[in-house]
């Protein structure tokens, strides 16, 4: 559980998904964003259609990476 002190000063709502890091001598939190996840997806998918030489449609396959790319982009799920 996250004190309200420390949501409220970190700007974390009730639920907000997090990430936790544990190290050797320290716990760190971290907003969990989706979107960078998916945007390396997206980019990883674009590389390996570039990298396939035998691959049919890759033009249209391009095209609808990049369509997805600025989808995510429009919707806000660009920012970090």
């Amino acid at each position: 559980m996250i004190t309200k002190e420390i949501r409220r000063k970190l700007n974390i709502r009730e639920g907000d998904p997090l990430e936790l890091f544990v190290g050797e001598d320290f716990v760190a939190l971290k907003r969990y964003n989706p979107a960078k996840s998916v945007r390396s997806s997206l980019s990883a998918l674009n590389d390996a259609v570039m990298d396939e030489p035998l691959l049919k449609n890759k033009d249209a396959l391009i095209e609808k990476i990049r369509e997805m790319s600025e989808l995510l982009e429009s919707s806000g799920g660009g920012a970090e």
